[in-house]
């Protein structure tokens, strides 16, 4: 935790979490293993990752985490077919 942090009640923080300076932490709140805190946490908040993402949004954003490579084609071919038809 960097200098000036604030802490709630029932705060738990899990392994290797680091919290960025300045930054308040509501009451109630969870962090998982190695969560990157870098703005104010809301009370009862679940928050996940490095930035911490809410824990529902961090799922979404690991559900599709392994399908990037072929989105990211799939969308080239898109601009190049959309480019080609506007030639």
């Amino acid at each position: 935790m960097a200098g000036g942090v604030q802490l709630g009640n029932r705060v738990i923080l899990a392994g290797q979490t680091g919290i960025a300076n300045q930054v308040k932490i509501g009451d109630g709140v969870m962090t998982s293993a190695q969560a990157g805190i870098h703005s104010d946490v809301a009370p009862g908040e679940i928050v996940c990752g490095t930035p911490a993402l809410p824990y529902k949004l961090y799922l979404k954003v690991c559900a599709v985490y392994g399908r990037l490579p072929d989105m990211y084609q799939s969308l080239k071919q898109l601009q190049r077919k959309f480019k080609n038809s506007n030639d």
